[in-house]
């Protein structure tokens, strides 16, 4: 199905119109000596260990799906800044801030790979606050943007800015009884090696109406997405559409609970549109269904449990992917800055394009020193131990080198993560 409105969209952020806005943003910054602020702010994990034999601790984890992370995660990064500017007299609830923010780190899966060796702008933009309205933004550059995952396995469920050279959008539009917003998004092109190539783009374009409330508690959230995957030398302008939503219920003993629901089809059914030209976007079709619970009843316990059912379908190859997934994390507090956490995580991936069908299971124990008591307390500091079995389906793609041809395997060791 052809969009007539997003093959139109211009392609108004190239890399260098990117570098251009970076500059002029740190330039502007530099200017504004009576700035009213700029603060930093980031987030790394980073660990040291062995497995096995005295190798690097190794991951565990399906390949092409998330894994869970505690004591099972690649070292990472992220370092920003955001200004805020000072504006003149009359311009009472009104602000503009310029946001950087520089990422790096090592490959998902791979826990030996290079770290701090391939530095990227992941965020570059503006954003101008209640300049068309109270309570609305409007912003343009390259953005995290309204990323809903679940945090167990770092998998976002939802991240349609992801991989962009970059964007523009408005949000907080107060609409039936919600907030709206929209944002369109501007992709260089990928070929099947992840080499980026200039001969073609992909455009996509998010609306979604937020936070309309069902109950004094929970509120429910709707999302419509299409994608246009843009002709190239060897290709056809090939369209998708997505639609889902999700409810979110605060105050459940203490958390709050995520369900979600989302179809998308075509160009937007892996929610990114940077595939090669060539590929072939005909009855391509993904179905997701996840849940997120984090609960803290008392001060003396918390815990976050999560499920994901996700099928991928693709009539070029014949086959579909069905990933099934549940893991639970419990996280029980001796002082006000120690704890012991207990993670439990089971994928089943049956892939009918590789024809490897099985499941990996892994746990974790790790000794906790941090800020404070709570779930997302952080900063902290682990001890862990993990231990993990997989099928033999996947015994040469879990692990890495150190488990290669095996079942299971194990690490050990501490890791750092901070947020701030």
């Amino acid at each position: 199905m052809q969009n007539k409105f997003m093959s139109q969209l211009p392609s108004v952020f190239s890399n260098s119109m990117l570098k251009t806005l970076c500059v002029a943003g740190a330039l502007a910054a530099s200017t504004q000596v009576s700035a009213s602020s700029t603060d930093f702010f980031g987030y790394i994990r980073a660990h040291a260990g062995v497995s096995e034999k005295g190798a690097s601790p190794e991951t565990f984890g399906l390949p092409g799906v998330a894994k869970y992370r505690l004591g099972n995660e690649n070292n990472w990064a992220e370092l920003g800044v955001k200004h805020q500017f000072d504006l003149p007299e009359g311009y009472d609830g009104k602000n503009i801030e310029f946001v950087m923010m520089l990422a790096d780190g090592e490959s998902a899966n791979e826990a030996t790979s290079a770290f701090y060796d391939n530095t990227t702008f992941v965020q570059s933009y503006i954003k101008f606050d209640n300049f068309l309205g109270e309570g609305i933004s409007a912003w343009g550059g390259r953005r995290f943007y309204k990323r809903m995952d679940i945090h167990m396995n770092d998998y976002f469920w939802l991240n349609t800015g992801a991989g962009a050279d970059g964007g523009l959008g408005i949000e907080g539009i107060d609409l039936a009884g919600g907030k709206f917003s929209f944002a369109s998004f501007v992709f260089k092109n990928l070929n099947d090696a992840g080499v980026t190539t200039d001969d073609t783009t992909g455009t996509n374009i998010d609306f979604r109406l937020e936070g309309i409330e069902v109950t004094p508690n929970s509120n429910i959230n709707f999302w419509l997405y299409g994608a246009m995957k843009h002709a190239g030398v060897n290709g056809e302008n090939e369209s998708g559409l997505g639609i889902g939503g999700w409810v979110t219920t605060e105050g459940v003993m203490g958390g709050s609970n995520t369900t979600a629901i989302l179809y998308k089809d075509g160009a937007a059914s892996n929610g990114q549109v940077v595939l090669d030209s060539t590929a072939d976007f005909d009855n391509l079709s993904s179905f997701e269904i996840n849940n997120n619970l984090v609960i803290e009843p008392n001060e003396n316990y918390s815990l976050q449990w999560g499920v994901i059912y996700k099928v991928d379908e693709s009539a070029a190859t014949n086959g579909k992917k069905t990933w099934m997934s549940t893991g639970v994390r419990p996280v029980f507090y001796m002082t006000d800055h120690t704890s012991v956490a207990v993670e439990l995580g089971y994928d089943n991936l049956d892939d009918e394009t590789t024809g490897k069908d099985g499941s990996l299971t892994k746990a974790t124990v790790a000794l906790q020193l941090a800020k404070s008591r709570g779930y997302y307390s952080r900063p902290v500091m682990r001890a862990f131990v993990t231990a993990a079995e997989w099928d033999k389906d996947f015994q040469n793609d879990v692990g890495g080198v150190t488990y290669a041809g095996d079942t299971s395997g194990w690490a050990a060791g501490l890791q750092v993560e901070a947020w701030w």
